[in-house]
């Protein structure tokens, strides 16, 4: 990532018709180009001279011409170490009005750039002659630049080329987008200064007070100035340097920090418990505690403990989760007993169970991981009322959800009573009044509609009044007699396998019935028997089937039969409630609320988990550094240390927090099994980890292989081996906030050095954070051995200035002097070479990952 781009500066360019013209001689001190032009007017050609406009025409300037100024406008901690200057999208602009013609190898630029502290210059009044800029009086005429070499000071640039003439040419011709053009005022700028920079003409005709006033193409002030000078102003922006040092000195200033006796861990006293689980009189007990970040050089290790403590202190704990199982009666005594940390994201009650997966094992019979742990606990307690306010914010939807499924099993009980009474799997009965469902049930490759006219059935014979027609018990059924007739399942059965056909274009003929003649001596009810009698159809309404012959028989009875049966079954499985309602209400359900719903489709009420995007190093910092790496107040100013990530612990403390939180949940009757990851990131957000966080979701560590602590960062598979960081104390970032920070992969010259190779992909850091102001941190994907070059050719840690714009200094000639304005046309033949040469070339640091190592000595 170093500054190797190749740049075509072009000492000055003209387009246009200015290309053709020259000084006017008739008036060589008018300050105006001439373009001798040919003009054919009734045959005749006629030489004219066609006048440009000049300096003395201009009474205004656009500022959207400007593309870029440095410094910036207001910036108040500028480095000294560069000259101010103004760049412009127009590439000829700085040449577009000079009224020198083709002939000069050298054009000077129509406007130049000066640049004055406060006290150097006053506001003066602007003439009534309809110029629309500002003015200025410069009272120190010393700080202004010898215009006579300010053809140095203006230059163009061709973007994007390799510099090769084809296609600095093709650029010129066909992408003028990729053409700018610059203008460096040479004053070297001093520590803790105010500035303002200001853009002028540098022609005389171009300090015009009225259009008749003389002009010419003289300078507009004198190479030695001794009186004061009166100035237009076209444009102009304030900025102030800071007193810090640049960015190769800080970087110079850098020396290596190696591990110090006391650095990398700290005691943590366990006497109290070793007297609480073993008993007798206080024994003096302490545990190497280590931090988050440990000393690349340092070997990775379990930390230690008195190991005669870790089966009672497992024996506690499953003593505890018994008690807190078995529900001791209230005449017992009630023990409040330490927390299982991760019990519930490993769904088992103890320890010692036979289900925990051996990260449980490790983090709670170790005393070191469980600080960790209470710890991560301890600040989800202080942080509870806030917590629980953003979790409530993420659970609105879940609400809503629950109250869906509640419904949904009065639903489900209900409609599991009409399905089994009804729609019984084998049994076509239920074809006869589900048809407006046919055609959204599956069958085979088809659907329901499809499968009965496979058989032959028309859809109509799936119809309800076709059902109300022909079932036995119904009011026609009923008036003819057909009690013991084939219903309507019957009729479609009949109709799959051909034993019927119905007989179409059958008309039959419905007569009305007569009431019969009134005789007073019959009864009351004589008269209704015979009413009913006369009021019923006759025979004849009755449809009639006629047997199908022999031969239209076109399919075996008995494969007919199954494949109704087949529909049937598939009926009766598409409109099974448990089926349907789960599917609809997942669909209604699965996305609400943030958490991850669980139970869902199967009836269960809808589990969330909130998720916090905390870096939660900043709170455990907030605590003490020390929790990030024991010893830090021992690094040096001004110092590099290569350290290693402790994933363990990482994931201890993060498992903690987790537990806490899931346990705040409960207690707040939150909707939450006490299973989801609410805290995912350890370090702060980056691009690496931006998706997945710094640890994967817990409840399924136990799956993972393997399914050890420090296993589960699921972005840096080297994490439990000790992914290398970079750690820096300095004053660089301060002032540099942007520099660059990356690894590049090492190999040996022929001398056997360790070299950088530049040809390959340089590694970014997926994490980085700051602790003190001083103090910045950044991990690599770097095994800590790969880092040291432990049998390879290892890494080079490079920190490197930004490569925010062009800039232009003497940061790269220290021996040229810069009390004085610089002769940037000393020793050079164009302003294309003095722009190479004043070019501002980016610093880095670098130092291999060997450098680290305990039996080196110099950096």
């Amino acid at each position: 990532m170093s500054d190797d781009v190749t740049r075509y500066f072009v000492p000055w360019l003209r387009r246009g018709v200015s290309t053709l013209a020259a000084p006017d001689p008739g008036k060589p001190t008018s300050g105006r180009l001439v373009v001798s032009t040919k003009v054919t007017i009734g045959g005749s050609d006629l030489n004219v001279n066609a006048v440009l406009q000049g300096p003395m025409d201009v009474v205004g300037f656009d500022p959207g011409a400007v593309l870029r100024t440095w410094p910036q406008a207001d910036d108040h901690n500028a480095t000294h170490e560069h000259f101010a200057m103004i760049e412009f999208a127009q590439a000829d602009l700085p040449w577009r009005l000079t009224p020198t013609g083709k002939e000069s190898s050298r054009p000077l630029p129509w406007l130049v750039l000066i640049v004055l502290k406060d006290g150097e210059w006053a506001p003066a009044a602007t003439p009534d002659n309809g110029i629309q800029c500002d003015h200025i009086q410069v009272s120190q005429p010393a700080s202004l630049p010898d215009l006579t070499n300010s053809w140095a000071w203006a230059h163009a640039e061709v973007l994007g080329t390799g510099g090769d003439a084809a296609s600095v040419k093709s650029a010129f011709q066909s992408s003028p987008e990729r053409l700018v053009s610059r203008l460096i005022c040479p004053r070297p700028l001093s520590k803790d200064a105010s500035y303002t920079a200001f853009l002028v003409p540098s022609f005389r005709s171009g300090l015009r007070i009225a259009h008749d006033a003389p002009a010419s193409t003289d300078p507009a002030w004198p190479a030695k100035p001794t009186a004061s000078v009166t100035l237009p102003v076209y444009h102009q922006w304030s900025f102030k340097t800071g007193g810090a040092p640049t960015f190769a000195e800080l970087i110079r200033n850098l020396t290596l920090f190696k591990p110090v006796p006391g650095a990398g861990k700290r005691e943590l006293d366990l006497t109290a418990l070793r007297q609480q689980l073993l008993g007798g009189p206080p024994v003096k007990s302490v545990a190497s505690l280590p931090g988050m970040l440990r000393f690349a050089t340092d070997p990775e290790s379990e930390p230690s403990f008195e190991q005669a403590l870790a089966k009672p202190l497992l024996d506690k704990l499953d003593q505890g989760s018994s008690r807190l199982k078995t529900r001791p009666d209230a005449a017992k005594r009630q023990v409040v007993s330490p927390p299982v940390y991760g019990c519930w994201h490993a769904a088992v009650d103890t320890v010692s169970s036979t289900k925990a997966p051996p990260w449980l094992k490790t983090l709670n019979q170790n005393p070191c991981y469980r600080a960790a742990a209470g710890v991560a606990a301890g600040i989800i307690q202080k942080e509870h009322r806030n917590l629980m306010v953003a979790a409530w914010e993420q659970v609105d939807g879940v609400k809503k959800a629950n109250e869906l499924i509640r419904r949904s099993h009065v639903s489900r009980h209900v409609s599991r009573n009409i399905h089994k009474q009804r729609v019984r799997a084998g049994d076509g009965s239920a074809l006869q009044f589900t048809s407006p469902l046919h055609a959204r049930v599956r069958s085979g490759q088809g659907n329901i509609s499809s499968g009965l006219a496979s058989l032959g059935i028309a859809g109509a014979a799936a119809d309800p009044q076709w059902r109300r027609m022909t079932r036995p018990l119904g009011p026609i059924g009923l008036l003819q007699n057909r009690l013991g007739a084939r219903g309507a399942t019957g009729v479609l059965a009949d109709l799959g396998n051909g034993s019927l056909s119905p007989q179409f274009g059958v008309r039959t003929e419905r007569k009305m019935a007569v009431l019969p003649d009134h005789d007073a001596s019959q009864d009351k009810d004589q008269l209704a028997t015979r009413l009913f009698t006369a009021a019923r159809p006759p025979q004849a309404f009755t449809v009639n089937f006629a047997a199908a012959p022999k031969a239209a028989v076109l399919r075996d009875p008995s494969s007919a039969a199954t494949s109704l049966a087949t529909l049937g079954g598939d009926l009766s499985k598409g409109l099974d409630p448990e089926t349907t309602i789960g599917k609809r209400l997942r669909k209604l359900v699965g996305t609400q609320g943030d958490g991850a719903a669980t139970g869902a489709g199967n009836g269960g009420e809808v589990l969330a988990a909130p998720h916090f995007d905390v870096p939660m190093y900043e709170h455990l910092a907030a605590i003490s550094q020390d929790w990030i790496l024991p010893g830090l107040n021992k690094v040096g100013s001004e110092t590099v240390s290569l350290l290693a990530v402790n994933q363990k612990m990482i994931e201890a403390f993060m498992v903690g927090a987790n537990h806490a939180m899931a346990r705040e949940l409960a207690w707040n009757n939150y909707p939450t099994d006490r299973r989801g990851t609410c805290f995912r990131y350890f370090w702060a957000i980056t691009a690496t980890n931006k998706d997945s966080g710094d640890i994967a979701d817990i409840a399924q560590w136990d799956k993972l292989k393997p399914s050890a602590l420090g296993a589960h960062c699921p972005y840096a598979p080297n994490a439990g081996q000790g992914d290398v960081v970079l750690l820096v104390r300095s004053k660089l970032f301060s002032v540099y906030r942007d520099a660059l920070i990356y690894a590049l992969p090492a190999t040996k010259n022929a001398a056997g050095a360790y070299v950088m190779d530049e040809t390959k992909t340089p590694k970014l850091p997926i994490f980085g954070g700051s602790l003190d102001s001083d103090l910045r941190f950044f991990g690599f994907d770097i095994p800590s051995g790969d880092a040291l070059s432990d049998g390879t050719s290892g890494w080079f840690f490079v920190i490197q200035e930004h490569p925010t714009g062009v800039r232009f200094g003497l940061d790269n000639l220290p021996d040229v002097a810069t009390s004085t304005f610089t002769d940037l046309g000393a020793g050079v033949g164009d302003a294309g070479a003095a722009a190479a040469k004043y070019l501002h070339k980016l610093h880095r640091f670098a130092i291999h990952g060997s450098s680290f190592a305990k039996d080196k000595s110099k950096k």
